[in-house]
């Protein structure tokens, strides 16, 4: 009754805030939290924290929490775990506008809240990515409570996880060490670029990132980046450094225009940009060959700078375009102009964020398909012969930590070790397995 009340609740709770909650995870968590905290504190003192009631308030919180109006809107379970992660998100950054200690209880609610999410394995890939890029864009609140936050991760999704976080921290503490060392070896060997340049040297496998689309940088940052590439390669002669374009970014001063404007921009927006340093027009395939950019790239590289007006199609005096054509002049806009002399023009590009979703979802389904066979490897082992649902049970309940595991993917797995020979079914009782030792 008590089990069945509760959840009743937390669902009425989120469909009251309805397409609201669809569309801003702030409000559909701290709904979640809501109700969690209300019947918590209720089984505290009015049942005196009986594990009965403990065990009821879980069950009820598992199921509105992963499955209720913002789910069913979605089609999917896998919305309340990268809710969860944009929840952490916004706590963690430096953008947060509330009050220390209003921010200190919200982590507490939301930790409480971590061990009744079944997909834990989609919040850990979706908190690894924004934590990487609150790291990298140095836009954490303070690194206490990132530290804070890694424990409870280790407590609700296992050591291996928090190992993780640790390593990226790791990561980035060593990265202010290397920059440090080149800003060093540049004065003693009397090398001078002019321009500031600071790196990142990320652990391959260890960060939620894809290699780059492929980029022919310009020759003002082709030389300090291959000086840093020998600097690196005398420092750790076993290791090879790849460049991750996608995800730079920097500062251009332009002395084109009326005003000398500081542009920030993402490394696809300056290569092209700086190619204007050689002429005011170039048509796109001009720019695809002085660039080397997958074509896709570069036609959302350049409707970022058509939408800001840094550019113009030859002939054309609007932002909207609809089709960028190998043959299209693109020109420099001489009369540009902007209020602000400091202008953010760098956005992510389409292309690229579709990969990284493709590249995360595939991740997971690969992660869980090996997550199952090693379990089914590991209890037929040792218990020798199961029954098909005796199987299924116990796959379940070892990994019920990590995910809820699919019926349909579990017997895909048990197909797939029976076709390699871990396994093989009984001659008399089909829906029974055998060990192959």
């Amino acid at each position: 009754m008590f089990e069945e009340h509760v959840y009743a609740e937390g669902m009425s709770a989120v469909e009251r805030v309805g397409d609201m909650a669809a569309k801003d995870p702030t409000l559909h968590v701290d709904i979640l939290i809501q109700v969690y905290r209300k019947y918590n504190d209720i089984v505290l003192t009015a049942f005196a924290n009986d594990a009965c009631f403990v065990l009821f308030l879980s069950i009820a919180c598992k199921r509105f929490i992963n499955n209720n109006a913002v789910t069913f809107l979605d089609q999917s379970t896998r919305k309340s775990p990268e809710f969860f992660a944009a929840y952490c998100d916004t706590l963690l950054s430096r953008s947060s506008e509330a009050p220390q200690l209003q921010l200190d209880d919200a982590v507490v609610g939301f930790t409480a809240m971590l061990q009744y999410i079944d997909d834990k394995d989609v919040f850990q890939k979706c908190c690894t990515q924004v934590l990487a890029t609150r790291l990298l864009q140095r836009l954490s609140v303070s690194e206490g409570m990132e530290e804070k936050l890694m424990h409870k991760f280790g407590n609700a999704c296992g050591n291996g996880y928090a190992w993780t976080l640790q390593r990226m921290f790791r990561d980035v503490s060593a990265s202010k060490e290397v920059n440090e060392q080149f800003v060093r070896h540049m004065k003693n060997s009397n090398e001078c670029f002019r321009l500031d340049f600071s790196i990142h040297v990320l652990a391959s496998g260890l960060w939620p990132f894809r290699l780059s689309s492929h980029l022919k940088l310009p020759p003002e940052l082709e030389g300090i980046v291959q000086s840093f590439a020998t600097f690196y390669s005398g420092l750790y002669s076993t290791r090879k450094i790849q460049p991750l374009h996608n995800l730079s970014k920097g500062e251009l001063v332009t002395s084109c225009f009326k005003e000398d404007y500081t542009l920030h921009a993402s490394t696809f927006q300056i290569a092209v940009l700086l190619q204007y340093n050689q002429g005011l027009s170039f048509t796109v395939q001009q720019l695809q060959e002085g660039t080397s950019m997958d074509m896709r790239i570069l036609q959302q590289v350049l409707e970022s700078l058509l939408k800001c007006r840094l550019i113009l199609c030859h002939g054309e005096k609007t932002e909207k375009f609809v089709k960028l054509r190998p043959d299209t002049i693109v020109s420099l806009f001489e009369g540009y102009h902007n209020n602000n002399l400091v202008v953010d023009i760098n956005e992510p590009l389409e292309e690229e964020l579709k990969a990284e979703q493709h590249v995360t979802q595939k991740m997971i389904d690969d992660e869980r398909k090996m997550l199952v066979q090693s379990s089914i490897v590991r209890i037929m082992k040792i218990r020798k012969t199961l029954q098909h649902q005796e199987l299924i049970t116990e796959i379940v309940r070892q990994l019920e930590r990590k995910f809820g595991p699919d019926t349909n993917l579990i017997e895909e797995c048990i197909t797939n070790l029976i076709e390699n020979g871990y396994l093989e079914k009984d001659g008399l009782q089909l829906n029974t397995y055998h060990y192959v030792a």
